[in-house]
């Protein structure tokens, strides 16, 4: 995950080779700290939204 302004992250993602998954944070997982913002540790439980 990394929530760097584009050009940023186009050059963090070229630096990555590509079987690495490099995205950006999910923008409806927002929290208060905004530290983490996006940023999940495991996938949703059945039943709720998936990636």
């Amino acid at each position: 995950m990394d929530g760097s302004p584009d050009p940023l992250f186009a050059a963090h993602r070229r630096a990555f080779p590509a079987r690495v998954r490099y995205r950006h944070p999910d923008p409806a997982r927002r929290y208060r700290n905004g530290k983490v913002t996006g940023v999940a540790t495991a996938p949703p439980s059945p039943g709720t939204r998936t990636w």
